[in-house]
């Protein structure tokens, strides 16, 4: 499975003009938080349309939009949600940001990105991932299991996520000096044949397929654990629609988050509703599963439940783009984000 790009300079320039993812599962860690059952919700006549743009294709990864859906919880609110799978060309924050989409998903550094380098007016409001997915995975008789073990080694990694494996090295005082960096695709093949000794992947993808397609445990080194703090996915819509429509953000967050807690404590029965009836990639209800329960330890961290986010994980972030130069100046975290619709806990 192809894994998705980050906001390219390319659509930035199109805002500014005014244009419009084959491995055991995630390691062990918190459990996930309890969720309600699943009580039918009683029927609501749709009053409001929303629309969605997703930052990859329609799986479990947006489990709270398919719960809600399933159990009627956006018709209980009011609300008509449509999605748009992302199609690797059209990131989210350029069809938000025009207008063209009311909410969409993004990794908090592609948001930061779009906000400082195209000046989009885009503010994340939920995050449904509070440690980032992404991770080096390493074959299992490498003797590769940490990044100081990348000395010397070949590190392949995607053209324009250099940074991370920078942030990674820096964790460990080391720099690109001390590797040899491979530009790749996003394919783990080239892992598999040699070609790389490490390959930047996400927990909840490569790993799994990896494992249940190719019978292969490779080592997972996760970004997180060295220095690279964003957030995963993000929920975010504009500034205008946050000033003009408050109450709607408030419902869709409320739903969001009551979905999200839902699939994160049902893995197995959100893949059954999963596929197929949205995910045609050609996983297996199997591998859906696994990427659902992979997920759960990334969506809490010490302190922060599920959908929280703090101006010091933000202000991190933005320091961390500024010093490896994927942002041309730095703003202020308040500008990022806002904790004003998080449902209280």
């Amino acid at each position: 499975m192809v894994r998705r790009f980050g906001v390219s300079l390319f659509a930035l320039a199109l805002i500014v003009v005014g244009s419009p993812r084959p491995v055991p599962a995630a390691p062990a860690a918190p459990a996930a938080p309890a969720a309600p059952a699943a009580p039918a919700a009683p029927a609501a006549p749709a009053t409001t349309s929303v629309s969605i743009a997703l930052n990859w294709i329609r799986n479990v990864e947006f489990g709270g939009i398919w719960a809600a859906q399933k159990y009627g919880w956006w018709r209980q609110a009011g609300l008509a949600v449509t999605t748009r799978a992302y199609d690797f060309n059209n990131d989210p924050t350029v069809l938000v940001g025009a207008g063209k989409y009311t909410f969409g998903f993004q990794d908090a550094a592609s948001l930061i990105i779009a906000r400082a380098n195209g000046g989009v007016s885009v503010r994340a409001v939920w995050a449904s991932l509070e440690k980032s997915p992404f991770a080096f995975i390493t074959m299992p008789n490498s003797h590769i299991t940490s990044v100081r073990d990348f000395k010397g080694k070949r590190i392949g990694y995607q053209a324009h996520q250099l940074y991370v494996l920078q942030t990674m090295l820096s964790n460990v005082g080391l720099t690109l000096r001390d590797v040899k960096p491979v530009v790749v695709q996003f394919n783990p093949n080239v892992l598999v044949v040699g070609r790389v000794d490490a390959y930047l992947a996400f927990i909840n993808n490569e790993p799994i397929a990896l494992s249940q397609v190719n019978h292969i445990k490779v080592n997972i080194i996760p970004a997180s654990n060295y220095g690279y703090g964003f957030y995963g996915d993000v929920l975010f819509t504009t500034d205008a629609v946050i000033r003009s429509n408050p109450e709607l953000v408030r419902k869709v967050v409320a739903v969001m988050d009551r979905g999200w807690r839902y699939a994160l404590a049902h893995p197995d029965e959100l893949a059954r509703i999963v596929v197929p009836a949205y995910d045609n990639s050609g996983d297996t209800v199997a591998q859906q599963a696994a990427e659902m329960r992979a997920m759960g330890p990334l969506s809490v961290a010490p302190g922060a439940p599920v959908g929280s986010m703090s101006a010091a994980n933000w202000q991190a972030g933005v320091n961390l783009l500024l010093k490896y130069g994927q942002i041309h100046s730095a703003i202020p975290a308040n500008s990022i984000y806002t904790t004003q619709f998080l449902p209280k806990m």
